[in-house]
């Protein structure tokens, strides 16, 4: 069954219960923005891929190598959406100013250091939480399959809860990427919730 409107509607159960792979690869190394999320059942896991629009409740913000890649100024409504690349050893950072939260992916986690104004920290999640040494280790068949886990974050009734979904994939530049497997992260699907004065951190 389709997962986007669950998702939108019952964030938490929809994530403990669930695999949601995120191919943001249609956008390039594009500045975070605005985005379409389509989806495609594939009964163990859904695939959710991201492409750009110029108007849209749901966002994207990319991964730069050495260095931030965020979106600001995000000001959500219930059901909205906001996603990143797979992360395997970078950190997960939001923050919030003058009413409008902005996301951070934290390139090994290590240059939040060098952001101007970011605003005050409600939430982060660094590699330690969410990242096992194990995750790496795979059979000769697999051994071209990358880890990564997709962090989702889904705002509802004033709070943003987030999910992060382990999978060993192949980028494929003509369709859908090739999944060799999917795994919880060491801090399970269901990662919290946060707001304005309600933080999440997880070291």
């Amino acid at each position: 069954m389709p997962l986007l409107s669950n998702l939108r509607n019952n964030p938490v159960a929809t994530i403990q219960n669930s695999f949601i792979y995120v191919d943001t690869s249609p956008m390039g190394r594009n500045n975070g923005g605005h985005v379409l999320i389509t989806e495609t059942d594939h009964t163990i896991y859904s695939y959710f891929r991201i492409q750009p629009a110029i108007v849209s409740r749901d966002f994207y913000f990319p991964f730069l190598a050495r260095n931030v890649g965020d979106i600001r100024n995000v000001r959500p409504i219930n059901g909205t959406i906001v996603v990143t690349p797979g992360m395997n050893g970078c950190a997960l950072e939001v923050c919030y100013s003058n009413g409008c939260y902005n996301f951070f992916h934290d390139a090994d986690g290590k240059y939040m250091s060098t952001v101007r104004n970011p605003g005050t920290r409600v939430c982060r999640i660094e590699a330690n939480a969410y990242w096992d040494s194990r995750y790496t280790i795979s059979d000769n068949y697999l051994g071209y399959a990358t880890p990564a886990v997709h962090f989702i974050c889904v705002y509802k009734n004033g709070f943003w809860h987030v999910g992060a979904f382990g999978f060993r994939s192949k980028f494929n530049p003509t369709g859908e990427d090739e999944i060799h497997g999917a795994f919880p992260p060491a801090c399970g699907r269901y990662v919290g919730y946060f707001n304005d004065t309600i933080h999440l951190i997880k070291r």
